[in-house]
């Protein structure tokens, strides 16, 4: 039996502070980071990348 955990890693920003008060380079920043190799390495490739805040398998927050 396997289950779906709900283990959520993030990177936030300061966006009230240089640099990361412009978007532009908070956009930058996230297009750098490679979200498969950091769920290969640190996850043992066991997790998807998200597109968006919350679990895709959160009961309650399924949209």
């Amino acid at each position: 039996m396997e289950q779906a955990g709900l283990n959520v890693g993030y990177l936030s920003f300061n966006t009230e502070k240089k640099p990361f008060d412009d978007v532009k380079v908070r956009q930058a920043l996230t297009y750098a980071v490679n979200k498969e190799a950091i769920i290969k390495a640190v996850y043992q490739g066991a997790g998807t990348a998200a597109k968006k805040p919350d679990p895709t398998n959160h009961v309650g927050l399924q949209r």
